[in-house]
């Protein structure tokens, strides 16, 4: 009885290993024999039936059974992290001048394995049943919770690795939440270690109005009249009060001008509203990603100039990071410009022109895609990428989608859960490049001080090679938040060697 209960048990691990490795999808030379190294992709089943994430797999280059263990998040909420694979981190990286790849030589899984996660339902390749389905961060976390499991069940050799979670942007978010549901919810046996993020968006009380503007006057971007005014006219931190999409209509003093959807009520006037107005006009050609940074100007937009005479194209910023074309969408020209668009009919019957212009008017700039994201965007919408990913050639790939996603803040996990964290070995570093807008230094900065943390290691200069390439200061809750120089939104773009420098250190019980 023993041998056949034994025979069963060895019969069914060697089902579960033929299963599992069936599921596996290897990419087979995504880069023409550029990169030679493993690189996996695939979907991931949510709790939802037709809900399935999209995730590409490179696993270490040095040693991948032992050797750390990232997932990596885009932000938005709604960017896929692909382009991050493509532009950031990953193994190879743009050569805009050969119009090729070339082995990117501070990849991040040089020696860590590294998943980056199309989050949530709906992003980048990644699937949804229900396109106006609603998110939010529980949500996001608990979805993503359940696409980890399943991962892992596919690739459980490295469930025993450190594991990390890294990102940018909106991550800062994301990825809290998600550490929250992986400690809640005990079916998931990682070992999970920390948390890296890049400017992360954490709470809009201090990452949007205030800091922008103030950022914007302190680099010389407003002028100081204007500067004054906005002090005067404007509502300041904090800002309790807020006006959420669609209930602008119903304030007439209000009117159109917000920022992001989310913007003060309080005291808000007509005045207030001229001078947002005048700064928006002063920030017209800064690159809000990194102002040291030139505004791409992309030409597409004289290409519709002729068959679409009945819409003022001065008035229009052509490309948003979010939504690509619908500044150029009028009701009256679905099927015309459908011909032209990467849109569907369906989704541009769901737009309205007028609510899209009236969205677009924010304080962010008018820039349009740098010609990386166009490199990474056109590589991954090409049938013979997307065939060796495992995607269906017909899907349509966008760097960011717009999603029915209600925002949140992480405030609650660095006030009331990172110190006990903290206690289990626990690592969080939050890194800022100083030349970002959208979630400034500053932004950081301040909601660090709002929420009165003790101070361990008092701000110093981080070295590398002999040079300082930021600043540095660490809290006795376990956090520690690092600056980088001459960096925008997108450290490891514009600063890949400092990037990879606090990575390393981040790994090092050293430092």
């Amino acid at each position: 009885m023993t041998k056949i209960i034994s025979h069963y048990i060895f019969l069914s691990f060697l089902l579960l290993l033929i299963n599992t490795k069936e599921e596996r999808h290897k990419v087979e030379d995504l880069f023409n024999g550029l990169y030679d190294k493993d690189i996996y992709s695939g979907y991931l089943n949510t709790d939802i039936e037709g809900n399935e994430l999209f995730y590409v797999f490179t696993p270490s280059q040095s040693n991948p059974t032992t050797d750390p263990f990232f997932l990596w998040l885009g932000g938005g909420p709604g960017c896929s992290s692909l382009n991050d694979f493509l532009l950031e981190i990953g193994p190879v990286k743009p050569n805009l001048s050969k119009k090729q790849f070339e082995i990117n030589e501070y990849s991040w899984n040089k020696n860590a394995s590294i998943l980056y996660i199309d989050n949530p339902a709906g992003v980048g390749f990644s699937l949804i049943k229900d396109k106006e389905m609603f998110f939010n961060d529980s949500i996001m976390a608990y979805n993503l919770n359940i696409a980890l499991q399943n991962f892992f069940n596919i690739f459980n050799e490295y469930i025993n690795n450190d594991f990390y979670i890294t990102g940018i942007s909106y991550a800062g978010i994301y990825i809290p939440y998600l550490v929250q549901e992986i400690i809640k919810n005990k079916n998931l046996k990682i070992n999970l270690k920390g948390i890296l993020i890049g400017n992360p968006y954490t709470h809009e009380e201090t990452d949007y109005e205030d800091s922008i503007i103030e950022f914007g006057f302190t680099y010389g971007l407003i002028s100081y009249p204007t500067f004054k005014k906005y002090l005067k006219y404007c509502p300041h931190l904090p800002q309790k009060e807020k006006i959420i999409k669609g209930d602008h209509e119903n304030n007439v003093e209000y009117e159109k001008y917000y920022y992001n959807g989310i913007l003060p009520m309080k005291n808000v006037t007509k005045k207030c509203n001229e001078i947002r107005e005048e700064i928006r006009q002063q920030f017209h050609g800064v690159n809000f990603y990194g102002i040291h940074n030139d505004c791409p100007v992309n030409d597409e937009i004289d290409k519709y100039k002729n068959d679409y005479s009945n819409i003022n194209f001065d008035e229009i910023k052509k490309f948003s990071s979010k939504q690509k074309y619908s500044e150029i969408i009028m009701n009256n020209n679905f099927e015309k410009y459908n011909k032209k668009s990467r849109l569907g009919t369906d989704d541009l019957k769901k737009l309205n022109f007028n609510e899209e212009l009236e969205k677009e008017k924010s304080y962010m700039s008018d820039c349009g895609f740098s010609q990386r994201e166009l490199f990474a965007t056109n590589f991954l919408d090409d049938k013979t990428t997307k065939r060796k990913l495992g995607v269906n050639e017909d899907f349509e790939y966008y760097e960011c989608k717009d999603l029915n996603y209600k925002y949140g803040d992480s405030l609650n996990f660095y006030k009331k859960e990172l110190e006990e964290l903290t206690k289990q070995g626990f690592k969080a570093w939050l890194f800022s490049g100083t030349e970002d807008i959208v979630v400034s230094t500053l932004a950081t900065s301040r909601w660090i001080n709002s929420c009165n943390f003790t101070i361990s290691n008092k701000w110093k200069p981080v070295i590398d090679d002999g040079q300082v390439i930021g600043m540095k200061q660490s809290y006795t809750n376990g956090l520690t938040f690092i600056t980088i120089k001459n960096a925008g939104h997108m450290v490891p773009i514009d600063q890949p060697k400092a990037a990879k420098f606090i990575l390393d250190k981040f790994l090092s019980s050293e430092y």
